[in-house]
């Protein structure tokens, strides 16, 4: 299909789906304006439109990428479910069959759902690059495809009444193949269920061995499934203090997180926020834990032992207010200790010498004593960028005239001069709030230059470049074991190119070209000595990687066809042609035939 007939189709269906949701909410308001279900029907429109709208964004911005696809075509899916059941309970019942096909609307509201269900394996499975991790997770494919096909044909064709329409037997129903239908629908059914969290297990795996933004990507869908987690657990205790149709709207409205998720990782916009994101929910979801937990203790609990109602506990409640007051501090403590580790890892011994870290691989983050140092912290963006661009100068000296024309170009000196020595102080004040160092420590200032002291200071982008010089030393000694250690670690740091959010900076520009240079170097030698132990699966990855960062390196293209045909993975191979030669086309670069991906 042609990019524009592509779009064309997207618009169309994302058109049937928000008209879908519109019909289907118009039917729901006149068929019963009074029933307690109104509610979460409206959020049920509401929430299956993200997927629909969400998924048209990705298809218009990466339509390569069949994620997008899924989720258009899971919303769309939903949309006509809603629309059908309030069609199907206004002609059956409101309006007493005085509109055509209610019959027949109830019929296919009884399965269309199931397909919906059955691309959910796939949605995990290809997410995020639209790549299985390997062949055989093909399998698992198939087996979602056979398991949605079994249920199908036996909704379509089960006698009796339709679930969604007690009264009403399937027009289509076949007594004969009744027994037959039930237990193809049971195995197709425990098919769905098998595939689907073997779909989440190929996730977890595949966040295993992701590096750089595939991981940050797998972060963003983790962090909605958690959300999603945490959402049903508070629906189940709204429905168990009596209030069922709120818990089913508040299940309901978990969901969106999932395609939200998904957007952000696929198009890769504010990718790097989910690091705070999941610092912050760390943080502010055990602390309000801990708050629920001694407030039940102590008032419900404690009370209804010594025999008190709730409403008369006041002592309780001050004694539990004290115990949360003593234990607040020491507790958010420790969980922003927590939620470093969960984001970062566990700190080098510099960065807690220094108790202080600079990460400018992706976005420009300042990590100290466990949290991220908020934008607020700074007092102006202008003492961010001058940290950003004495790292950049890789601890050389940078002189006063550089840097006030860098921060404010084509302005008074006088007046600059002034500003420079402001933020040179609002830096030292964010490395160092408690002044535990001498001013020197970690900006060392003289009258004519600045330069950041890299013995005190950790920061990724060199910590990535020693590994990555190390392992690439040992690669080229033959030391296949010593690299391969040295290597996973550089690339396990290397989160993103050298400071993206400022891709437009001149003083940025050659450490972000020599560590994206260097990452794509690390690349192709993890995939060579994978592809020379016959690990195919991890050459093939690492060569992805390559293309992630550079999509016109005819090397890292041609090598991939090479160890897909030499592993008999032919269609893949030449998948994978097709796209090199479409790629060499765009930069106008003669393309070599597909024999020349065989070294022979």
């Amino acid at each position: 299909m042609r990019p524009r007939q592509g779009r064309w189709l997207a618009w169309s269906l994302c058109a049937v789906s928000i008209a879908a949701a519109v019909a289907g909410s118009f039917l729901n308001i006149v068929g019963d304006p009074a029933s307690p279900e109104l509610d979460y029907d409206v959020v049920f429109f509401a929430v299956f439109l993200t997927f629909t709208l969400v998924g048209l964004l990705i298809v218009i911005r990466r339509p390569d990428n069949p994620i997008g696809w899924l989720l258009l075509v899971n919303g769309l899916l939903w949309q006509l479910s809603g629309f059908l059941a309030g069609y199907a309970n206004y002609a059956l019942f409101v309006s007493s069959g005085s509109l055509p096909g209610g019959t027949f609307a109830a019929w296919v509201l009884s399965w269309l759902w199931v397909p919906a269900i059955g691309m959910m394996p796939f949605l995990f499975l290809l997410f995020p690059d639209s790549q299985l991790r390997s062949r055989r997770w093909r399998s698992v494919l198939w087996l979602a495809i056979i398991g949605t096909v079994l249920v199908l044909a036996a909704r379509m064709v089960a006698p009796g009444p339709m679930s969604n329409a007690a009264s009403i037997p399937n027009p289509f129903g076949r007594e004969t193949g009744g027994p037959i239908m039930t237990v193809a629908e049971a195995a197709g059914n425990l098919l769905l269920a098998a595939t689907s969290w073997a779909a989440i297990l190929g996730l977890v795996l595949r966040f295993r061995h992701a590096r750089g933004t595939e991981r940050l990507q797998l972060r963003w869908l983790a962090f909605a499934g958690g959300v999603v987690l945490a959402v049903f657990g508070l629906a189940d205790v709204v429905a168990a203090i009596g209030y069922p149709a709120l818990a089913d709207s508040f299940e309901a409205a978990g969901l969106p997180a999932i395609p939200v998720a998904v957007g952000i990782a696929i198009l890769r916009h504010r990718l790097y926020d989910i690091d705070v994101l999941i610092s912050r929910t760390v943080v502010f979801g055990g602390l309000a834990v801990f708050v629920t937990a001694v407030y039940l203790i102590a008032v419900a609990g404690v009370g209804t032992v010594v025999g008190r109602g709730v409403g008369s506990n006041v002592g309780l409640a001050v004694v539990a207010t004290a115990v949360v007051a003593v234990a607040l501090q020491p507790l958010r403590e420790r969980l922003e200790r927590a939620a470093r580790g969960l984001v970062f890892g566990k700190p080098t011994a510099a960065e807690e010498s220094a108790g202080v870290a600079i990460h400018c691989l992706g976005a420009f983050r300042v990590v100290r004593e466990g949290g991220i140092v908020p934008v607020n912290a700074w007092q102006s963006k202008k003492a961010r960028t001058l940290l950003k661009v004495l790292v950049a100068r890789r601890g050389r000296a940078t002189t006063r005239e550089f840097l006030m024309e860098a921060l404010w170009p084509e302005e008074d000196p006088d007046v600059v001069t002034r500003r420079l020595s402001v933020a040179q102080a609002t830096v030292r004040a964010v490395l160092d709030p408690d002044k535990r160092h001498p001013p020197d420590y970690f900006l060392i200032s003289t009258k004519d230059a600045m330069r950041v002291d890299l013995t005190h200071l950790p920061v990724d982008v060199e910590r990535f470049l020693a590994a990555a010089a190390e392992g690439l030393t040992h690669y080229r000694d033959g030391n296949a074991v010593a690299a391969r250690q040295h290597l996973e670690i550089a690339e396990g740091v290397y989160d993103g190119d050298f400071l993206e959010e400022d891709l437009y900076e001149d003083w940025a520009v050659p450490l972000r070209e020599e560590a994206r240079a260097t990452k794509i170097s690390v690349s192709r030698a993890l995939a060579e000595l994978a592809a020379a132990t016959a690990d195919v699966d991890a050459a093939v990855r690492h060569y992805l990687r390559i293309l992630d960062t550079d999509p016109w390196d005819a090397t890292a293209h041609l090598a991939l066809v090479r160890v897909l045909d030499a592993s008999g993975r032919h269609g893949e191979a030449r998948r994978r042609y097709r796209a090199y030669a479409s790629r060499m086309e765009e930069i106008g670069v003669s393309v070599a035939p597909f024999a020349s991906a065989d070294p022979a």
